[in-house]
């Protein structure tokens, strides 16, 4: 029992690990205006794996990325409207 349970830890480790890695690359690539955001939400949120068990698992994990992708996108919009300002030096 003890050998699943290291293995289902070390497979969250896993993708909590390619997921954070993930979103690095996407942010940096939408800063680089090499990616339509609009296009990658949908493919996120479009993503499917027929018949196959883990399927409503994996759409929870591209609705969590394309969330995270939003908040980003926001966070920095938001950022960039208030270095606009002046105030932040």
């Amino acid at each position: 029992m003890a050998d699943q349970h290291d293995r289902l830890l070390m497979l969250e480790g896993q993708m909590a690990g390619m997921a954070k890695a993930w979103l690095y690359l996407a942010a940096q690539i939408e800063i680089q205006r090499q990616l339509e955001p609009e296009k990658m939400q949908s493919a996120l949120l479009n993503a499917r794996w027929p018949d196959q068990p883990f399927e409503h698992h994996a759409q929870q994990l591209m609705r969590y990325l394309a969330d995270q992708l939003a908040e980003a996108r926001e966070s920095r919009r938001a950022q960039e409207l208030y270095q606009r300002t002046g105030r932040d030096e």
